[in-house]
């Protein structure tokens, strides 16, 4: 598939969701209401940027994005605080806002990227992090 229908947004008991593996290139603007949604899985797809109101999922756990087009991580991502794992390996992303990069050197997320990424090695991350 190449989008999200809309009616996604309708789902609104819905905990989990994989459209792993598709053609998926943007989110239907009423994805953010989803509010239960615990693990939300997009790897392989076509993605070139976060859902804007990311920080909308109030329960999401685990988010996963790698293998996709991103180039960068939405600030509005620091206001999730139930995000215990993002991984957002094999992006071309070069940053991450400052509040995720402290949560993530302090333990309390757990973010997967690609460890030959300098530009993150740059912006003193911990190298027991990088994976």
């Amino acid at each position: 598939i190449t989008t999200i229908p809309d009616f996604i947004g309708d789902l609104r008991k819905l905990k989990y969701l994989n459209l792993s593996k598709n053609q998926i290139i943007n989110f239907p603007s009423n994805i953010d209401k989803l509010k239960e949604l615990e693990t939300l899985i997009l790897n392989d797809n076509k993605l070139t940027s976060f859902p804007i109101r990311i920080n909308e999922f109030e329960s999401l756990e685990f988010l996963n994005l790698a293998n996709n087009q991103i180039t960068s991580v939405v600030d509005s991502i620091e206001e999730l605080d139930t995000l215990k794992v993002l991984d957002i390996r094999g992006n071309p992303i070069t940053r991450l806002p400052k509040q995720l990069l402290k949560r993530w050197n302090n333990g309390k997320i757990e973010i997967l990227v690609d460890k030959t990424n300098k530009e993150f090695n740059s912006q003193g991350l911990d190298d027991n992090n990088d994976t």
